[in-house]
């Protein structure tokens, strides 16, 4: 049995990334991913980024450590207060940071039994050069943004909606959630596993101390917090 243990979109939420990462390490997986977005919004991005690095968890590049490597001066969609935001976070982060953030990918591919598949924050548009993001994937945006894509089967983030879609061809894209913005103390990771013959794709919810991650929010003062707060936590 080949199993892969991945997430996506832990978002500065420490206790929530705690959680996942307990529970990973009570069973054995071949492989541990995580497709980005471990920083940004939340309270504790330093912190979430130390707990991937230090348990050697495979990183693809999310929007928000785009942003960090990037800047967002080309970023027209965002606000003044959100490039405050982005600002605050790449405080928080140290040059060691940058370093092991700049060797990433946006993109991890793995072959199992001929079959294709790929780990991405979202689909990153070869021709746009940028991150598509509607908030539900349906038939018309499949067509439209995994176009240059040609894997058996896809996992993503980003839209912070987890999700099953299989498409016409059989392929199969699989939208995992996000970790860390949960409106309650469950969060959750997805299993990826391959026992010779069958592929299987299930989630896995795991309880998290909420209270102690409302408490960090409570007393945080970081950048444009209030909206963040209410959007995402």
């Amino acid at each position: 049995m080949f199993r892969i243990a991945i997430f996506s979109d832990v978002h500065g939420n420490q206790e929530a990334l705690e959680a996942i990462l307990a529970s990973i390490e009570k069973s054995e997986f071949d492989e541990v991913i995580c497709l980005g977005d471990v920083i940004g919004l939340g309270p504790n991005p330093k912190e979430c980024l130390d707990l991937i690095r230090e348990n050697h968890v495979k990183l693809v590049l999310g929007n928000y450590e785009r942003y960090y490597l990037n800047g967002t001066h080309n970023e027209k969609h965002m606000n003044i207060e959100e490039k405050k935001h982005c600002m605050w976070v790449a405080s928080k982060l140290n040059a060691s940071d940058k370093e092991y953030l700049r060797k990433l990918d946006i993109c991890l591919a793995v072959t199992l039994n001929d079959k294709k598949i790929s780990f991405m924050h979202y689909p990153f548009d070869k021709v746009e050069n940028d991150f598509y993001a509607p908030k539900r994937l349906t038939e018309e945006h499949v067509r439209r943004v995994f176009r240059n894509y040609a894997d058996d089967f896809t996992f993503i983030g980003h839209s912070h909606q987890d999700d099953f879609y299989k498409a016409e061809n059989e392929r199969v894209y699989v939208n995992l959630g996000s970790v860390g913005c949960t409106k309650g103390n469950i969060t959750m990771y997805t299993i990826f596993a391959f026992d010779g013959e069958d592929f299987s794709i299930y989630r896995k919810k795991c309880i998290y101390d909420r209270g102690k991650f409302e408490m960090k929010l409570a007393y945080s003062t970081y950048p444009n917090k209030e909206e963040i707060q209410k959007t995402y936590f």
